[in-house]
């Protein structure tokens, strides 16, 4: 799940007393690219608003085999990773998509707003579905969505929109080290976000990572079968979440989405393990 400490819209507090609500029995606060929310719950008067178990998480941006993914890293010490985040930043994606999308749009000839650099990476791919249809469908790639575009479009290699990304993250092995060393475990997220490049993707991670995360709105029930026998086939470990953002994403709510979230509990003993605090 995600703060305001990256792209979601509650505060920490918030999701907390939200959690709380719900009842839930787990959570991890996993926002990109940086462990902030982990200050605030280093304050008594913030954590006690949960009483269930809290394992300490991050998503972060990398590079496999030249697809941009996410590495999900669970049970790390927030103070370690930020560490290495800091001496390596990954990119900012507010800071680093739009130039580049911007500039991919004009070395294909598309034109956009003058100011388009200035948008939110949300806010200029959605221009760019409602105004260049015409182009996707031409190089037979309809992207009817924001998400579309991005996931199958501009961070697929394959894609005649990729914007590349070299330079700007780490290597999905590299990211998992972090995580290695920050004394978590790191899985790969959501594979189902990554539509037909997803088969390639889990060739080049699985002998990197610990798990896979089968258990996610974007895998139906028949896919999510096939990822978690793809973890029992290759000793990883099973992880699930919600991946709730609360505005950006409106139908996937905390703790649930479409489809079934419920991960058997013998796929999750590890979180025993995992640190918490």
């Amino acid at each position: 799940m995600h703060t305001t400490c990256s792209d979601g819209s509650l505060t920490v507090p918030e999701l907390l007393t939200l959690a709380e609500r719900k009842g839930l029995e787990y959570i991890s606060i996993t926002d990109h690219n940086n462990t902030k929310a982990y200050k605030e719950l280093a304050k008594p008067e913030i954590r006690r608003l949960f009483s269930g178990k809290i394992i300490t998480g991050i998503e972060i941006g990398s590079l496999a085999d030249g697809n941009l993914v996410e590495i999900l890293g669970y049970g790390i010490n927030p103070d370690k990773m930020q560490s290495f985040l800091d001496n390596n930043p990954p990119a900012r994606y507010d800071e680093y998509l739009p130039k580049a999308i911007c500039h991919k749009c004009e070395s294909l000839g598309l034109t956009l707003e003058a100011k388009c650099q200035c948008l939110r990476p949300d806010a200029l791919m959605q221009l760019i579905v409602d105004q260049h249809q015409d182009f996707l469908k031409s190089i037979n790639e309809p992207y009817p969505n924001v998400n579309r575009l991005y996931r199958a479009g501009l961070t697929n290699k394959h894609s005649k929109l990729y914007l590349g990304f070299k330079g700007m993250f780490e290597s999905a092995q590299t990211v998992v080290q972090w995580v290695h060393q920050s004394g978590g475990k790191a899985f790969l997220a959501h594979p189902g976000k990554y539509g037909a490049n997803a088969a390639e993707i889990l060739e080049a991670v699985k002998n990197i990572v610990d798990g896979i995360e089968c258990f996610h709105y974007s895998a139906s029930p028949k896919y999510r079968d096939e990822l978690v026998q793809f973890c029992k086939d290759n000793g990883l470990l099973i992880s699930g979440g919600s991946d709730f953002h609360g505005t950006p994403k409106p139908t996937v709510e905390l703790g649930s989405a479409t489809g079934d979230l419920m991960a058997p509990p013998e796929h999750v003993k590890w979180l025993n393990d995992m640190s918490q605090i």
